[in-house]
């Protein structure tokens, strides 16, 4: 039997790959007058993922990107800071390699209202507008 030394052994020297993207993010049911709450499921291929990281920026303005925390579950509890705002989310499983592929959701909130309560005015002039804006 040979045994190469651990310098030389590739096998040894690899590290995973960063996770595969997450599946099927969506919002949940229970939408208060502060928070959203997310769901996925985890990657296919989670590589050693420890935790998933996500974030958000409203969807007028691109680039005010907002760290929101990491969960190690696939779900999260979002807390957002303005009503009547669309919000671009994403969410992405991390390893020791860094981010895996982000997976992102546009959540049109009025947080004030739940769901069954009828569809928010407010809210969807928010999304024409930001649809128009990038048709034009």
């Amino acid at each position: 039997m040979f045994i190469l030394p651990l310098s030389q052994c590739n096998a040894c020297n690899t590290f995973p790959s960063a996770p595969t993207p997450l599946r099927m993010l969506t919002t949940a049911g229970n939408t208060t007058s502060s928070s959203v709450e997310l769901n996925w499921l985890p990657p296919l291929h989670p590589n050693g993922a420890t935790h998933y990281e996500i974030e958000y920026e409203p969807a007028m303005s691109p680039g005010d990107t907002v760290n929101a925390g990491n969960s190690s579950t696939p779900h999260f509890t979002l807390t957002l800071p303005s009503e009547f705002v669309t919000y671009n989310v994403r969410v992405a499983a991390v390893n020791t390699q860094g981010l895996g592929s982000v997976q992102s959701i546009n959540i049109s909130v009025c947080l004030g209202r739940n769901r069954e309560e009828g569809v928010c005015f407010a809210c969807n002039i928010i999304t024409i507008y930001t649809i128009l804006r990038y048709l034009l």
